[in-house]
């Protein structure tokens, strides 16, 4: 059987606070924010097609959100 190593410090998330499972309720900590998602679906998606056809790269992507989060603390 595969092993998650650390399982109990994983934040893992189910589809609605609501759904109870028998067997790894204790282990799903929180539910999704689908609003959250719905809001920002379109920049994820843009995000990522951008990625796969190769016009931004995952870290230049990653270094632009650190120095927007940097700004907006100033």
């Amino acid at each position: 059987m595969p092993r998650i190593k650390n399982i109990k410090g994983l934040i893992l998330y189910k589809s609605d606070k609501r759904n109870r499972y028998e067997h790894i309720d204790s282990l799903l900590n929180k539910s999704i924010n689908w609003k959250f998602i719905e809001k920002h679906l379109d920049d994820m998606l843009h995000l990522a097609y951008s990625i796969s056809a190769g016009n931004l790269t995952a870290s230049k992507i990653l270094k632009r959100m650190c120095s927007k989060k940097k700004e907006q603390a100033v």
